[in-house]
């Protein structure tokens, strides 16, 4: 996030951050996922294929200032009709999206027509499935990170029409103080939620995410969110499964965990 210098008080700031709404004052990313059932056989290759053509690219958008955010990872826990990788870039507005698309259409003629054609026609016998999705990420914070080994975690729920008010508020109030206090401790490296910018989905799916360098930094996240439960009276905890079920709809929640294999963020 760019920071300004402002001709106004400490004060003054802090009483225009409690004035504004909390949307108001959330960061908007664009993200840019893409999901790839890659056939078994096909894993390694498809890593190289990212490491050789993609990479070199979007380390230079990223450089240039023109995205925020790119990655690779494979799933950690797989199922039968679930994708093995996604890639990923992440932009602040959608003119950016578009200096992406042009910079690899600018990759691919560089290498001609006909290796072009030739790494096409290799690239889709290594998958059985693709699909992508827009995601608007929201309260999104991050350090500056380049990694080649981190978990991604994700905890998503399909929110009733009018829900996503009363989603919002139980984040704020339950969630996210735990992920900014970890996020000052070291243990989160970026953390945010995140809903469909463009709907290809039947729900209204909101998750809510994190990035940890290793394992044990998950257990301190989930350690510390179950925490968040035990300091509450039985009262407290009836109430808050009163607001869950509230906005969500019945047997929607999901998990996710991946790996990542390359991932660099700017400072957000």
């Amino acid at each position: 996030m760019q920071r300004r210098t402002l001709g106004l008080s400490l004060l003054v700031l802090m009483a225009l951050a409690w004035a504004l709404p909390a949307a108001a004052q959330d960061s908007r990313v664009y993200v840019r996922v893409e999901l790839w059932d890659v056939k078994r056989e096909a894993w390694s290759a498809f890593v190289k294929d990212y490491e050789k053509n993609d990479l070199p690219v979007y380390q230079k958008l990223l450089a240039d200032g023109v995205i925020n955010e790119y990655g690779i990872d494979s799933a950690w826990l797989h199922n039968p009709e679930g994708y093995t990788h996604s890639t990923w870039h992440a932009a602040t507005s959608m003119a950016a999206m578009d200096k992406v698309r042009e910079a690899f259409l600018a990759a691919e003629k560089s290498r001609g027509e006909a290796e072009q054609a030739r790494l096409d026609m290799e690239f889709a016998k290594m998958l059985n499935k693709h699909r992508d999705y827009l995601i608007l990420a929201e309260g999104q914070k991050a350090k500056a990170s380049k990694l080649d080994k981190a978990y991604f975690y994700e905890a998503s729920v399909a929110v009733k029409r009018g829900g996503g008010d009363s989603y919002l508020s139980y984040w704020n109030e339950h969630t996210k103080p735990v992920y900014e206090k970890l996020m000052r401790e070291g243990v989160i490296v970026a953390y945010g939620r995140g809903r469909e910018e463009i709907t290809t989905e039947g729900q209204d799916r909101r998750a809510s995410w994190y990035v940890v360098a290793d394992l044990g930094g998950h257990d301190k996240v989930q350690a510390a969110l179950r925490e968040t439960w035990s300091k509450m009276t039985e009262e407290q905890r009836r109430a808050r499964w009163a607001s869950i079920w509230e906005y969500s709809e019945p047997n929607s929640f999901r998990e996710n965990m991946t790996r990542m294999i390359h991932w660099q963020i700017t400072e957000q």
